[in-house]
């Protein structure tokens, strides 16, 4: 795939708004997970800017436009812990040295036990 922006549908106020109703916690350590973008099902590794139970911020070196779902592979400690989410891209805000924040609202929840061990 060329370096172009990976399309969907038109960025949304409304679903970026939304995140703001669920408290963010910083990932301190940036951790590394693995994401697949459909439907071109391109695999590419982001770090995780700030967690919630409802989404997450990733920080990528492109821009991911909103409406594209996103598998994302969280490897937790411990192992049992680890699992697949999917997360649809909401908003995308620029950052210095051509990386980009993407903001994304899981499907389902994280668990407070899977947040916790995210954030360690």
């Amino acid at each position: 795939m060329s370096q172009e922006t990976l399309s969907a549908e038109p960025e949304s106020t409304t679903d970026a708004a939304e995140l703001r109703t669920f408290v963010r916690h910083a990932c301190t350590k940036k951790p590394l997970v693995r994401v697949l973008a459909k439907p071109s099902f391109t695999c590419l590794e982001a770090r995780v800017n700030d967690v919630s139970t409802s989404g997450i911020a990733l920080i990528y070196h492109r821009r991911l436009k909103p409406g594209i779902d996103l598998a994302i592979q969280l490897e937790l400690e411990p192992p049992e812990l680890c699992r697949n989410l999917v997360a649809r891209v909401v908003h995308a805000i620029p950052l210095a040295r051509g990386k980009w924040r993407m903001g994304c609202k899981f499907n389902g929840w994280l668990t407070d036990e899977e947040l916790t061990a995210l954030l360690a």
